[in-house]
């Protein structure tokens, strides 16, 4: 093998190792975007999820109070 075909080779090899860094370097960027799509995903599930637990909170104080008045109407009914 002659000199400048072993020196083509490495030249071929060097340019494929390249290549392989710059895929290396824009997965990692990718994949950068990627955990910050699923932080903010999981805040914002974090976040729905305490709104429905307030939500819910808030349904059951008013059917609490609700039930009170009915009860209190239904007293002073059947005391009329």
């Amino acid at each position: 093998m002659g000199n400048e075909q072993l020196f083509s080779q490495f030249e071929e090899i060097e340019k494929k190792v390249e290549k392989l860094f710059d895929k290396i370097q824009s997965l990692e960027s990718i994949n950068a975007q990627l955990k910050e799509t699923i932080s903010d995903l999981e805040k914002g599930a974090r976040k729905k999820a305490e709104e429905e637990e307030k939500y819910s909170e808030e349904k059951a104080l008013i059917r609490s109070k609700v039930d009170g008045l009915i009860q209190k109407i239904n007293a002073f009914v059947s005391q009329v």
